[in-house]
């Protein structure tokens, strides 16, 4: 995957700031209060059935039948993530939602939706691709870690399960293949896959702030 590859060593910068930054680490050592958690998690809610809408604009866009089952999935899989690890935590803790949203949350989800409903297919899938791909890569980065403390163990865990991780490769064959068949969009979707990133970024800031 010659595209994606290069994709992601371009972003390391990103990437690494987002591994470091406080709601991360404090996630991994057991710190992360569960006002911000919560919070997080109910950023997160709102931001997936957006991200289910998001794949509803590429599958009206599909080009064949494959494509519109792919994206159909997508979409599905966005509800199994909130059943599989927010479903853990809001069962397991007292949970209780603050009924805001984060401005990170908005310009996120404004992202996705313009892009995957006005652009095309290659460069609307590449605005959403960022979120899965980084999220499997933090699981796998910090399970091969000793957790001192166990709390959200299960979080980083559940993002990388074999499950989920041969979800990402054919996540990531589709944005390969859309990158080497389109190469006039090329550039565009390394634009997006970045920009994404930094709203990742802000997305955790926002939930740590409690802005």
């Amino acid at each position: 995957m010659v595209f994606c590859n290069q994709l992601w060593i371009d972003n390391q910068d990103i990437i690494q700031k987002i591994i470091s930054m406080d709601f991360i680490q404090d996630m991994f050592d057991g710190s992360l209060s569960d006002e911000r958690f919560h919070y997080y998690i109910e950023q997160d809610i709102h931001y997936l059935n957006d991200y289910a809408r998001a794949n509803a604009h590429l599958m009206a866009k599909s080009e064949n039948t494959e494509q519109l089952k792919f994206f159909l999935e997508s979409a599905d899989a966005s509800f199994k993530e909130q059943e599989r690890v927010h479903g853990h935590y809001t069962i397991q803790s007292r949970y209780s939602q603050k009924h805001t949203l984060t401005l990170a949350f908005k310009n996120y989800s404004n992202f996705i939706l313009y892009h995957t409903s006005s652009k095309a297919l290659p460069v609307g899938y590449a605005s959403i691709m960022a979120c899965p791909w980084l999220y499997v890569y933090l699981g796998e980065w910090f399970s091969a870690k000793k957790f001192n403390n166990t709390k959200y163990q299960y979080w980083f865990e559940a993002n990388c399960t074999i499950e989920v991780q041969k979800w990402l490769i054919r996540q990531k064959r589709y944005l390969e293949n859309f990158a080497q068949d389109y190469p006039i969009y090329q550039e565009e979707m390394k634009k997006l896959f970045r920009e994404a990133l930094f709203l990742e970024y802000e997305f955790w800031n926002d939930a740590y702030l409690l802005k």
